[in-house]
């Protein structure tokens, strides 16, 4: 007698293996759409940090102000750190489908400019 068909166990193993393989497709679609997310959060917060970074007008005074265009704030901090150079830490705030984001840029400053020049 001939048998046509899978057996139970045939048809078992391949949804096994099936589920499986779709989970791992969904598993590396999630993180690759979680990567390109980071990376756009990064991308934005240097952009604002630049944008920040031209408005502290002194770069011995601790300072803060908005970048209203962009919704965005940013708070300027200096302290001594070596002789004559200063510690100087930029940060910008934002907001991204409702979740308050932040970007921070540390930097050794002598007072004319960024060390070393």
């Amino acid at each position: 007698m001939a048998k046509n068909g899978f057996t139970l166990l045939e048809v078992m193993v391949a949804v096994v293996l099936l589920t499986t393989a779709v989970a791992g497709l969904g598993l590396a679609l999630q993180t690759g759409w979680d990567s390109s997310r980071r990376a756009m959060l990064k991308s934005k917060g240097d952009a604002l940090l630049t944008l920040a970074l031209s408005e502290v007008e002194n770069p011995l005074l601790n300072q803060e102000g908005e970048l209203a265009a962009y919704q965005a704030s940013w708070q300027y901090e200096v302290e001594p750190y070596l002789d004559e150079l200063y510690l100087a830490k930029l940060t910008v705030f934002w907001q991204e489908r409702g979740t308050r984001q932040s970007e921070t840029f540390a930097y050794l400053t002598k007072g004319e400019g960024v060390y070393p020049p």
